[in-house]
């Protein structure tokens, strides 16, 4: 049964609900095992692979002289780590409003959305990977992240797709399942934001360059038509640091005229060429092949 749950903050609540009803449901689970097979087999153990040499794929550097315009800043990583809950969260909002059986239903929906997304990236990772230059950790939290982290999988950046799935997916669905105005315009504005503030934290931890961002939103813009339009990603990137007081108004707006040239030219690229030659991961690989690397250090 539908509930009325508008006073509920969304970055407020909980994850546990999603664990035990979502992740539990016997609907849902064929998702959430191919949601483990490729975030395990095409992310984690793919990379750790290349780290201790038994598979080898060319690995490119993907830093920008912008870079160097963005702080490092370990304060962020909180929020930087927040990117799972950020995504499991609706899931519990879901089975908050309709209960634990349609809320599973729909969670599904997302669910095989986010596999997709590690599916098809991998489609670029296993061809050529990208690193990029990350400064001494001065923290325990930050220094436990770097060594966790094999960070060959930047471009494109799985954080921005998926913080741009988990935004364009529930705008979406809150519309379609009949949540009221009241809840919609709360929660798409919490997650919107939340959002942004998780693509800021993965520039300011160094763990993508300004050049991850543009691939990401050109890859979500192609695999998820009826989500996201290029104008939602134009708006997106103008909000990008455009209230960072830590960053040169003149840099953040060359930062936001990159990313913004960069994803533009993907999808004149891929809008250009002939529909049986379109595939946007062709077109990310064919630009870490021809790009000069710089480096940041």
């Amino acid at each position: 049964m539908k509930k009325n749950i508008e006073s509920i903050s969304i970055n407020g609540m909980g994850v546990a609900k999603a664990y035990l009803t979502v992740f539990t449901h016997p609907a849902s689970l064929p998702a959430i095992l191919s949601f483990i097979g490729a975030v395990a087999w095409k992310f984690f153990i793919f990379q750790y692979l290349e780290k201790i040499h038994i598979r080898r794929v060319k690995i490119t550097l993907a830093d920008h002289k912008l870079d160097l315009t963005i702080p490092f800043r370990e304060d962020t990583a909180k929020t930087y780590l927040d990117f799972i809950n950020f995504w499991i969260r609706p899931l519990s909002l879901a089975v908050e409003k309709f209960g634990w059986h349609k809320g599973a239903l729909i969670s599904r929906r997302f669910i095989k959305k986010i596999a997709f997304a590690y599916n098809e990236a991998y489609r670029v990772y296993s061809k050529n990977i990208t690193t990029t230059s990350r400064p001494k950790a001065t923290t325990r939290t930050v220094r436990n992240i770097q060594r966790a982290d094999p960070h060959y999988c930047c471009v494109p950046s799985l954080h921005i797709v998926i913080v741009l799935l988990v935004i364009f997916f529930w705008r979406k669905n809150f519309a379609a399942e009949n949540y009221t105005q009241a809840e919609m315009e709360k929660w798409n504005r919490e997650l919107y934001d939340r959002g942004l503030s998780i693509a800021k934290s993965v520039l300011y931890m160094k763990q993508h360059s300004v050049n991850c961002i543009p691939a990401a939103m050109f890859m979500i813009t192609v695999t998820e038509r009826e989500l996201v339009t290029p104008e939602d990603i134009y708006k997106f990137i103008d909000e990008i640091f455009k209230d960072s007081e830590d960053i040169k108004p003149e840099d953040r707006n060359a930062i936001q005229q990159h990313i913004r040239e960069t994803y533009s030219q993907y999808l004149e690229k891929y809008e250009g060429s002939e529909e049986s030659d379109r595939d946007w991961a062709n077109l990310i690989l064919q630009w870490i092949r021809d790009y000069k690397p710089y480096s940041c250090n």
